[in-house]
């Protein structure tokens, strides 16, 4: 299938937010500093009746190229991110897979917005489009359109560049019939979340928090989005017991960076897409199943649909 017609706006901004995450990661590099022998001498004159002295000698010693406020603003925005795409855009509006009350898919929305990954509509679509013909002519980002590298790199990051041809001009069509309301109130909610994703850390934490907690934040989880695209399409194992389409495959490395949202399980997603726990195990780490798990009983969530029996 030939690519769809070139997004240079969209093509600038990737390449605008990459040059900033190199000038953040030399912003930290050159802000970065330590000293052994102060960090030691700290943890030795340490005493319980005097803990502000204690954290102001140590801080002293050691700057981890960022402020704390601006780590801080990182991990709680990165979290929120994986909530909002994995909980809000991936389980439940794509796959069905539980459902919850109308002010709670706003709210998951809004933190989907803050990973400035598309809006609901374009997300869903393109997801739904990967499942409709996985690793086929009209998956939008399968690895196997080129071979080797340039596959990867498609996937991972360069179908971005070109729109995504439709099946036919009413696939989704269901999607949005039943999805009117809340989609006339993505219209503002997208753009208010994205820019609220680098405005919140750049008025909390300053500079800092604008590039650790807006443009590292919002490239590291991009980049996360997209190893489930490439890595987990081309590396990995399968559980035999299980058929999925395609060659999905759960990868330990997205499993465990810093991801714990559990989207790395991607052969036991394509075995069994509606359901609403990715990790099977119950030590699988799959931040978005405690989640459902804990607001079941509060009546925030429920009909949560389960993984295969046997798994």
């Amino acid at each position: 299938m030939t690519k769809g017609k070139f997004r240079p706006v969209l093509f600038s901004v990737l390449v605008l937010m990459h040059v900033m995450m190199v000038y953040a990661l030399w912003y930290a590099f050159v802000n970065f500093s330590w000293h052994p022998r102060a960090i030691l001498q700290a943890f030795k004159d340490f005493d319980p009746q005097h803990i502000p002295s204690f954290w102001s000698a140590l801080g002293g010693a050691f700057h981890p190229g960022f402020s704390i406020k601006a780590w801080m603003w990182f991990f709680v925005l990165h979290t929120l991110r994986q909530v909002g795409i994995s909980l809000g855009y991936h389980r439940l509006l794509t796959h069905l897979a539980f459902k919850c009350h109308f002010g709670t898919k706003l709210v998951l929305s809004f933190l989907a917005g803050l990973a400035v990954q598309g809006t609901i509509l374009a997300w869903i679509l393109d997801h739904m489009q990967h499942h409709w013909d996985t690793e086929g002519p009209l998956d939008p980002h399968s690895p196997y359109r080129y071979p080797g590298w340039r596959g990867f790199l498609w996937a991972h990051i360069a179908w971005m560049c070109f729109d995504v041809k439709r099946p036919n001009e009413n696939f989704g069509m269901i999607f949005k019939e039943n999805n009117v309301r809340l989609l006339k109130w993505n219209r503002w909610i997208y753009p208010v979340a994205a820019l609220s994703g680098f405005i919140l850390p750049f008025y909390f934490a300053g500079m800092d928090g604008l590039l650790l907690g807006g443009f590292l934040g919002v490239l590291l989880h991009l980049h996360l989005t997209w190893s489930v695209n490439s890595i987990c399409h081309l590396y990995g194992s399968i559980d035999k017991r299980f058929k999925a389409p395609g060659n999905a495959r759960n990868n330990p490395v997205v499993c465990a960076a810093p991801s714990v949202i559990g989207e790395g399980y991607h052969f036991y997603h394509h075995a069994k897409a509606d359901s609403a726990f990715l990790g099977w195990k119950w030590y699988h780490l799959d931040l978005g199943k405690w989640i459902l798990c804990a607001g079941e009983p509060l009546g925030i969530f429920w009909d949560i649909k389960r993984p295969r029996a046997g798994a």
